[in-house]
């Protein structure tokens, strides 16, 4: 039941596309994010996040890690992800 404590991502859809988490990633790592708040963000468990989209995000390049400043930065080729999401989306 929703209700007006129910999450944002929850009340315009109860459940997203592979495709919609993976925008929902690199959107918030657009500046430059820790992990946390990256999962946060992207309302992913820890278990959802590195087990399954952070390897994907990272092997195709979407997503870049900055051991120094231990952020995720969305990259070039996330933003024309993103861009054609966005063209895509309904």
């Amino acid at each position: 039941m929703l209700n007006r404590y129910t999450p944002k991502h929850e009340k315009k859809n109860r459940y997203r596309s592979r495709n919609d988490i993976i925008a929902d990633i690199l959107k918030a790592a657009l500046e430059g994010t820790g992990r946390t708040r990256l999962m946060y963000d992207a309302y992913l468990s820890f278990k959802q996040f590195t087990g399954g989209y952070l390897p994907l995000v990272i092997s195709n390049g979407l997503l870049e890690y900055d051991r120094k400043t231990k952020t995720y930065t969305t990259t070039i080729k996330g933003r024309d992800y993103l861009a054609e999401y966005e063209k895509l989306k309904f």
